[in-house]
Order: C-alpha cells, then structure tokens, then sequence
C-alpha cells in the first residue's frame, strides 16, 4: 500500500512568508528501479494559498493608503533646511517612489492571486477529464 505524505515549502521567514506548496506524493507503485513516486496538486490548497496572495495583497494596500497619508504630512518637519537643499522636494520624491513600489507589489500579490486560482481550477478539470476517462474506459 502506498502511503501518502504531506510537504510544505516555505520560500522565507519574513511577515510574507507563504506556503508556495503543499505536495501531496505516494511513494510506491511498480516502475523502472524498483519503484516510483507519483506527484500531485492539490486543488483546494492551491485555493487556498490564492486566498492568503489575495489577503496579503489587499491588506498592503490598505497599509500603503495610511502609511502615506501619514508620510506625506511633513509640514515644516525640515524647516530653513528644506527651502534651502530641496530635502522637503526630496522626501516627496522618495515617498511616491517607495508608495509605487508598494502599490506594484500589492498588484504582483494579485496577479499571484488570480494565476493560483487558475491553475487549481486548471487541475480540477484535468482530475475530472483523467476520472472520466478512466470510467469510459472500464464501462
């Protein structure tokens, strides 16, 4: 009997750690060398980590709205010193670059997003395609 292991692959240790993969393989079977391995996806993980891609995403860019909200009111915060080396002009500068940088990556979350729930739904139908095969073929 085959017994079936779970494994998870996590790409990092940070707040955006994510579980990239949750494999479910059998080991057994007869192949070339005495046996084999099979390899399968999950759909319903694959639906599932698309949802933690889509909270993250979501939630960063609400963070994103009130980090710059806040950021952005510097008022005299450089007094004569802005006016005088443009530190005021380059503060704004570097906070619409780094408020794009964040918008891209809410946005690559996203694109994350909507390319796992593709590929679960892509899995699925390929399931059900190999199962009605192999009912077709045992009628």
């Amino acid at each position: 009997m085959a017994a079936s292991r779970i494994a998870r692959v996590n790409t990092s240790s940070g707040p955006f750690r994510a579980e990239i993969l949750r494999v479910a393989y059998t080991n057994g079977g007869s192949g070339m060398g005495g046996g084999s391995a099979q390899f399968g996806v999950n759909p319903e993980v694959l639906t599932e980590l698309a949802g933690k891609f889509g909270g993250e995403s979501r939630g960063l860019a609400k963070e994103v709205g009130t980090f710059s909200a806040g950021a952005s009111g510097v008022g005299q915060a450089f007094g004569l010193l802005g006016a005088c080396d443009g530190a005021t002009a380059k503060y704004q500068q570097l906070l619409d670059s780094t408020v794009k940088a964040l918008g891209q990556l809410s946005k690559a979350l996203a694109g994350d997003e909507r390319g796992l729930r593709i590929n679960a739904t892509n899995y699925s139908a390929s399931d059900q395609a190999a199962v009605e095969y192999l009912r077709s073929v045992t009628r």
